[in-house]
Formats: C-alpha cells, structure tokens, sequence
C-alpha cells in the first residue's frame, strides 16, 4: 500500500512537472518572440485621431508583450494624408486615422489641399476599422457676433492648419461668406490653450471639434464646460442647415459619409443650444500595406475583445464599439478591408452581425 501511494506520488510530481514545463516553455516563447513596433500616426493631442488611437494604443501594448506601439503627434488629417505616399516598406510598421473623405481624396488627388500631391494608391492601404465623431460648432462671449460674417476682423482660436477640423472650420467660413484672410488673426492651438484665450479675452471665438465630454481634460469641450460651469456667457455662431448642407457637399471629408444634422446629445449644450446643430464626421483608421496580416489580425482582435478597455478611455474613445467599427465602414466590398482583420472579424462572427454593404 505504501509503495502504491510513493507511485502515485512520484506520478503526481512528474505530472506537475511536465504541466509546469508547458507553462515555462510557453512563457519563454512568448518572451522570446521578436518584438514589433509600431507608429500611429495620430492627430493634435486632445483631438478625436489623438484619443481613439491612444485608446487602441494603450490597449494593444498593455495585452501583447511583444508589441511596441508609439503614439507619433501630427496636425491632423490633412498633415497626415499628404505624407501618405512616402515609402513606408519598413519597420516600424505604420498606421494611422483620417477622416473618410480624406482617406479618399488622398487616394483621387482631388483634394483642395492636395494640390501638386501624387495621390495615393488604394493597394498601399486597407481599412482597419472605422469611428463616427466630431462635433463642429463655433462660439464666443461676444453677444454682437450673430451671424458668420461677424467674425470678421475678429481674433479666433480652431486647429492646426491643414488639420480635419481645419478644413471643417473653412467650409463654415464658406458658408458664412467669408474666408481667414478677413479674420484679425487666426491662432491654431491646443484645447486648453484656445478656452483659456477666450476666457481670458484673449480671442473674440474659438472652434470646437470634438464629441461633448465636460469630464475629459484632453479635450476643448472639458476646459470649455468650465467656461460655462463659471457662469461665462456663451454664445454659438448658428449654421442654418438650409445653408450648411449645399457646402458640406462640395467637401468629401464633411460631405461625403455620412453628414448628420442631429440634436445634440447632453449636458450643457442641451441647455445653452437646444436648436442642436451636431454633425458626425467618420473617422477611418487604416494601415499600410507592409504591416503583415498577423498584426492587422492582432488589432482587429483587440478591439473587440477587449473593448472594455478601449472604450475606457472615455470621450471619443466610448464610440468605438463594435457596432461602429464595423457597422460604421464606408466600404463598398470587402477587398477594401485589411485582410488580416477582416479575417478575424469574420472569425468571431461580428462581420456578418454588423457590416451591410452600402
């Protein structure tokens, strides 16, 4: 009997040893496993590019220990689609985010901004994902600036030029009748920098660009809620819809997919503009075509797996769930997908719950 147990014991251990060696071999195999960089090519820090590539960033390096991703700051859209053309064959792998229209006049060279730039191939890059946000409105503390055209010879705060949110704020202007050459002065800054000014008196109005978010101090709509918490009068310059719809047309990145005139949604905007004005601009993100089908594969996955995380990261980064990712792509065929994603995607099962073809 005894030496039946000293077996079985002795069985037990060497049991053990071989499930601790799996363990051990797997750990040393995942370690051992070459490490990958990334760049994401993001946008101006606190914007909509900024914070949603972050959020899958953040996510993707915390959940694979092989994985390098850094966070590469631009000016936005625009400063990123007329770079798209460079020679990417290289490590470390790049990705990005522009808006939809951009990601698509880059490829035409139809661009207003695009001028004298060679366009961009559609097999140099495949869609990823994609992100609806933005909201673009301008206000002031300025109760005598009613209309656009009162912006002129007035001091004003927006984005980079070249940004997305740059060229949103020039077909305003068009609409309005007017163009930046008529404003005092036009300053690009960061969000916490352009409520300041207006605060400060500093800028008679600022642009803002971004989803509502009072709690998130990244974005203008965070330092703008202060403004407005401290009993600041705010005024929105108004952008008649019967107006607004004829110009968003003529610009793809606004116009194109999709452009909605909605409500907006909560908090003080309700309150101080219940005639809405809202419109939603899709984001895409894509990648180039030298990323290799594993890590594209690896995105995908993340952002559905564990989404949790993602959209933890608040503000925009709450809209990238997968009923937006997926269901949300301008795509007429799937050969515009990156194939490792759209393989997992199909994989899981989400690709046919949410994508309809357009």
């Amino acid at each position: 009997m005894i030496k039946t147990k000293k077996w079985l014991g002795i069985i037990g251990l060497l049991i053990l040893l071989v499930l601790m060696g799996s363990v051990i071999h797997g750990d040393v195999a995942d370690a051992a496993r070459e490490i990958v960089k990334l760049d994401y090519w993001a946008g101006p820090f606190g914007g909509t590019n900024y914070v949603t590539g972050f959020a899958l960033l953040d996510t993707m390096n915390k959940t694979h220990p092989w994985l390098r991703a850094s966070l590469v700051e631009t000016k936005g859209s625009w400063d990123n689609a007329l770079h798209m053309g460079e020679n990417k064959a290289r490590k470390p792998y790049s990705w990005c985010m522009t808006d939809y229209g951009t990601f698509t006049m880059s490829m035409t060279g139809f661009g207003k901004q695009m001028k004298g730039k060679k366009s961009v191939p559609k097999g140099d890059r495949k869609l990823l994902c994609t992100v609806m946000h933005a909201g673009n409105m301008v206000v002031t503390t300025d109760p005598k600036i009613k209309t656009g055209k009162d912006l002129k010879g007035k001091r004003m705060s927006g984005w980079t030029a070249g940004s997305g949110a740059w060229t949103t704020l020039e077909m305003m202007f068009k609409m309005w009748g007017i163009n930046f050459n008529e404003l005092k002065s036009y300053d690009g800054m960061k969000p916490k920098a352009s409520c300041d000014a207006l605060r400060d008196g500093l800028v008679d109005a600022i642009h803002l660009s971004e989803p509502y978010n009072p709690d998130n101090p990244n974005l203008t709509t965070g330092h703008f809620a202060e403004l407005i918490a401290s009993g600041k009068r705010i005024y929105r310059v108004p952008m008649p819809k019967e107006k607004y719809e004829p110009i968003a047309k003529e610009y793809l990145a606004i116009g194109a997919y999709p452009h909605l005139w909605k409500n907006l949604a909560s908090g003080h905007w309700v309150k101080d503009w219940p005639g809405g004005g809202l419109n939603v601009v899709v984001g895409v993100f894509w990648v180039f075509k030298e990323m290799p089908e594993e890590i594209q594969y690896e995105l995908a996955k993340t952002l559905i797996e564990k989404n949790d995380m993602v959209v933890a990261h608040g503000a925009q980064a709450a809209l990238m769930v997968p009923s937006v990712l997926i269901g949300g792509l301008p795509i007429e065929s799937e050969d515009q997908m990156a194939p490792g994603a759209l393989k997992y995607y199909k994989e899981s099962g989400v690709w046919n719950k949410y994508w309809k073809k357009k």
